[in-house]
């Protein structure tokens, strides 16, 4: 995740703390990630837990052609969760938006354009 922070040169010169509104996704607290009650996550019986299809057409006698796509019914997950089993924080997704301010050090002579990284700050998997 990158953002940019604009700053003044007197704060390049003179160094400053400013204040950065970021978003990013985190893992649901209300379910751990799993997207509903623990065990009512179940393996999607069209797609066998695979997360594809795949398509078979015979186009002239002898002549197939197969082709694959994202399952349409677990949307790729290979799992499913009954509606009324989903997480009510997260509605099944398995992660949140979470707004967050994080408090940036602008260093005396640092350059315009120079990097700060913070760690553990980006999207959580």
């Amino acid at each position: 995740m990158i953002s940019q922070l604009p700053v003044t040169l007197e704060h390049l010169y003179n160094g400053a703390t400013k204040k950065l509104k970021v978003t990013r996704h985190i893992i649901c607290p209300g379910c751990d990630g799993v997207g509903g009650v623990k065990g009512s996550v179940t393996e999607c019986s069209t797609c066998k837990g695979r997360g594809v299809q795949v398509h078979v057409v015979q186009i002239v006698p002898g002549l197939v052609q197969q082709t694959q796509s994202t399952c349409s019914v677990c949307r790729g997950e290979g799992s499913v969760i009954p509606d009324k089993d989903k997480c009510k924080k997260c509605n099944g997704q398995k992660k949140i938006r979470n707004e967050e301010i994080l408090k940036v050090e602008i260093d005396k002579g640092m350059r315009d354009g120079q990097k700060i990284v913070f760690s553990g700050q980006g999207d959580q998997e």
